[in-house]
């Protein structure tokens, strides 16, 4: 077991089967080798028992009864859950690879390197997408066509700093100024935000869709730690006419000297909402931190 767990936290997974072959004195066992790429695959699947079955890329079998033998135990021992609990996904950020598991709580998916560039409208020029979680059933729509994002969750860099080591005083510096002036920087960039986001729709080939942004409602701090802070906000915004009301938490998080954005929506539709909302960031920053200790 502690072989296995090792293998896991190094991204790669080795299962020992059953139904060995003997060969003389010698037993000769199976094992499945799973890509990093795969476990992102069956982490958004991780509720399905045929997850492990997908893309296995070489299965070091060489008979239709050891393949049989091999699936019956895969199927039997539901491995997608174990690997989902303890092998977050990795991502490059500045040269380092840090693990980000999806919101706790939140039935949220990584959309994946394929299918990430679809969320660029949702991030500002000056910020770089590392994750984006979604909803299962969003997900699947937006693989697919044009859909609405009810609760979704992103994970930016900012691009000029990416390669930056960001020490613990300098991170202070940037949680107390960002404390300070909050609400206004984010009122003094709205009309470029909006227009931001309408020329990126349009890039992607969605002209139909027109996005108006109305004045923010500041929430202040949600929550503040040695190497996280967050803010909350209301976003009004207009969809083709439609009236929303977004909200947001902001949380900056200091990560093997890199400083990341974890951005938390959901629907705004009262003060219970909002302490859902701070409550999820909380909790999603508390397991990126938990999640890359060394």
């Amino acid at each position: 077991m502690g072989k296995n767990r090792q293998k896991l936290e190094a991204r790669e997974v080795f299962i020992t089967l059953g139904e060995p072959q003997a060969h003389g004195d010698t037993t000769e066992v199976v094992l499945l080798r799973v890509s990093n790429r795969q476990i992102d695959f069956f982490r958004s699947l991780s509720n399905h028992p045929l997850a492990l079955l997908w893309e296995i890329p070489h299965w070091n079998l060489r008979s239709p009864m050891r393949l049989c033998a091999a699936a019956s135990v895969v199927l039997v021992l539901a491995l997608p859950t174990a690997i989902c609990a303890q092998a977050p996904a990795s991502f490059r950020v500045g040269l380092k690879s840090i693990a980000i598991p999806a919101p706790p709580a939140d039935n949220l998916v990584e959309a994946g390197s394929d299918y990430r560039v679809l969320l660029e409208p949702l991030a500002t020029a000056s910020n770089r997408i590392v994750a984006g979680f979604l909803l299962p059933d969003e997900l699947n729509a937006l693989r697919t066509g044009k859909t609405s994002l009810t609760r979704y969750s992103l994970v930016e860099v900012l691009r000029s700093l990416e390669f930056s080591d960001v020490t613990p005083d300098m991170f202070k510096q940037v949680g107390d100024s960002t404390a300070q002036q909050f609400g206004t920087i984010i009122t003094g960039s709205l009309k470029d935000q909006q227009d931001e986001i309408n020329r990126k729709l349009k890039a992607l080939g969605d002209s139909a869709t027109a996005v108006t942004l109305d004045k923010p409602v500041p929430l202040g701090t949600f929550f503040s730690k040695t190497d996280a802070v967050s803010f909350g906000m209301i976003v009004p915004l207009q969809v083709n006419g439609q009236v929303k009301k977004g909200l947001v938490a902001c949380t900056l998080l200091r990560v093997h000297d890199r400083l990341l954005f974890l951005y938390t929506f959901a629907p705004y539709t009262g003060e219970d909402s909002v302490k859902g909302v701070s409550a999820s960031a909380e909790k999603w920053a508390d397991a990126v931190i938990s999640a890359n200790k060394e």
